[in-house]
């Protein structure tokens, strides 16, 4: 009964273990962004534990106002690794819904993430672009998040 009772205590970690790697948790953000050239607006606020090194960074945007068409937001991963250090290409957007991109042609660190922006660098007017949604340092389907 004792060995059985420990083989049950193991297998129960292991999946307590397991799973919470699996579903490391997607933070949201909220970004208003006017052109800053090609510096990028990080947000600060979270972080997310990247915990499979094959996987691509995912992003769903629930909500983007950019004015004038043709122009957009560009997202990309930063590392902190110590310091926020941008990882791989970014990904245009100007609509709503769920992307995911790779990191580039090096192999993602094991560390947390957070997400920058930064507004097409040819809009040239001070008007403030804004987008709302949820990063995830791997690929995420983003259920249940809207």
């Amino acid at each position: 009964m004792k060995k059985a009772m420990k083989v049950l205590l193991v297998i129960g970690l292991t999946v307590c273990i397991f799973s919470s790697a699996v579903l490391a948790a997607s933070f949201s953000f909220n970004f208003y962004a006017k052109n800053s050239g090609l510096s990028y607006y990080t947000w600060g606020a979270n972080g997310n534990l990247k915990t499979v090194q094959s996987q691509p960074w995912s992003m769903k945007l629930t909500s983007i106002s950019v004015p004038s068409t043709g122009y957009g937001m560009i997202f990309a991963p930063f590392a902190y690794d110590p310091t926020l250090v941008q990882q791989g290409p970014g990904t245009w957007r100007r609509s709503t819904g769920i992307t995911s991109t790779y990191y580039g042609s090096t192999q993602p660190a094991m560390v947390s993430y957070t997400v920058g922006t930064r507004v097409d660098n040819d809009y040239s007017t001070t008007q403030w672009c804004m987008a709302y949604g949820y990063f995830n340092a791997d690929l995420s389907t983003f259920a249940g998040l809207n």
